[in-house]
């Protein structure tokens, strides 16, 4: 057997104990998410909130699992690629553009 002493939870008088820590990680990663994601552009006439509560979203989907946001940022990649096929094929006056 080891006699090596384990302490678990530090409080936090004593220095920089766990919860310090802790708090400190949440706050990093929720920043990170917080300017890593980029929401749509919001319609014309959108709040504030509505516009916050958006990125909101977004970093807590960032938060709970990255994938979901990697899945969401492939589906607008796709869709972008076949509007321009779309485009492409059918001229500017397809989707609504002026001829030249």
């Amino acid at each position: 057997m080891s006699s090596e002493l384990k302490q678990g939870w530090t409080p936090q008088p004593s220095g920089r104990g766990t919860f310090d820590i802790l708090q400190s990680c949440v706050i990093t990663i929720f920043l990170c998410c917080w300017t890593s994601v980029f929401p749509n552009i919001p319609e014309k006439g959108a709040s504030k909130w509505t516009k916050f509560c958006q990125k909101l979203c977004l970093t807590s989907m960032g938060l709970l699992g990255p994938e979901f946001v990697l899945m969401l940022a492939t589906g607008q990649y796709s869709s972008a690629r076949r509007s321009f096929k779309v485009q492409f094929v059918f001229g500017q006056s397809a989707l609504g553009f002026a001829d030249n």
